[in-house]
């Protein structure tokens, strides 16, 4: 527990914390393995996040959907999960319908039944909402006595404070990293650079610093209504000189017209020519030849943040940030998008005077 202690009050990387959790948890209730599981409500899967001891047949596993049966409940209602005898729980599933159709769920069974004979789950709860789970398990028959369940949801309380320092520090490490970032490209603004010189700084500082696989900042056309990529950073030279969203389609235009941040969670439906829906449950507009393009194109992102820009209280355009797979944004990662925008905005407007200036003085 003193190793936990002093993480609460140290300044490690949140993965470097699970790890060492996991091994912590296993030495205190004296288990063959542990299993630090997230949970991904909005997306629909979790992952293993940190493990010690565990085989390489769960490797398989690493991430699955998040199925919402009677275990997941029972840990996302905040109770411990006892299976004493593993064998003659989930033999009887194997043969099920549902998991002879589910390749992840079959393995996940098989690996469990064939390692282990009891193990305990205890939900980890991080401000009143489910982070994951930590998994507990034994090779040999086990009988969980009450000081057993005290000991795990005491971990669990540890852990729990542990992983939300971790995160906080890691949202102040990223803010000044975005601080420092900004000041860098504000030094730019008193050089003789170029303004596409400087829009392909801020997007290459705000694929590093916000964690993308591909940014863009887009400016209004105001007459023809159209955002048009005006500096990108991992996106396809077909989609970058095709793609002009009309306001008030896509997560940008949206974001655009109504002057707010807009996070889509899950895009891939998009390429199947489902609708995709905001974060907030809007659906996001897109029209046929759109959709066509984007289905043609080699380009597949799993979730958009977008973020509007103004200048000087007028549209300039907007910042749209492109993630591999789908994902859940914190609002501390859309403020840092909104405040990096904000920023950036003001940055282009200083560069467009600059150039303004220079032009004034050489006429």
């Amino acid at each position: 527990m003193r190793e936990i202690l002093r993480l609460i009050n140290s300044h490690h990387p949140l993965s470097e914390v699970l790890q060492v959790i996991a091994r912590q948890a296993k030495e205190w209730l004296r288990a063959d393995s542990t299993m630090i599981r997230q949970t991904f409500i909005e997306e629909n899967r979790v992952r293993t996040v940190a493990q010690c001891n565990l085989p390489p047949d769960f490797e398989v596993i690493a991430e699955t959907p998040f199925y919402q049966g009677l275990t997941d409940q029972a840990l996302m209602d905040g109770d411990v999960v006892i299976i004493e005898d593993v064998p003659a729980v989930y033999t009887p599933r194997l043969a099920r319908p549902e998991t002879l159709k589910d390749p992840l769920l079959a393995a996940g069974l098989a690996a469990t039944v064939k390692y282990y004979h009891s193990l305990l789950k205890t939900p980890l709860f991080i401000r009143g909402q489910i982070f994951g789970a930590i998994t507990f398990h034994f090779a040999r028959p086990r009988k969980f006595s009450d000081e057993d369940i005290q000991l795990a949801r005491m971990l669990s309380d540890q852990t729990a404070l542990a992983i939300e320092n971790a995160r906080l520090f890691e949202l102040a490490e990223r803010r000044h990293r975005v601080a420092e970032s900004l000041r860098e490209i504000l030094s730019l603004l008193n050089t003789d650079r170029p303004l596409d010189e400087i829009l392909h700084a801020i997007v290459s500082q705000a694929q590093q610093l916000l964690g993308a696989k591909a940014v863009a900042i887009h400016r209004l056309d105001a007459e023809k209504k159209l955002l048009i990529p005006e500096a990108s950073l991992g996106l396809s030279s077909d989609y970058v000189s095709t793609i002009h969203l009309p306001l008030g389609q896509g997560a940008l235009g949206i974001a655009v017209q109504k002057g707010i941040p807009v996070q889509v969670n899950d895009t891939t439906a998009v390429f199947s020519g489902k609708t995709v829906r905001s974060s907030e449950g809007e659906a996001i507009r897109l029209n046929d030849d759109l959709v066509s393009k984007l289905q043609q194109y080699a380009d597949r992102y799993g979730a958009v943040l977008a973020v509007p820009m103004t200048i000087k209280s007028q549209t300039y355009g907007g910042l749209a940030l492109y993630y591999s797979h789908p994902r859940t944004f914190s609002p501390e990662e859309v403020d840092l998008a909104v405040s990096y925008a904000d920023q950036a905005s003001l940055a282009i407007e200083n560069a467009r005077l600059f150039q303004v200036a220079e032009r004034r003085r050489r006429v």
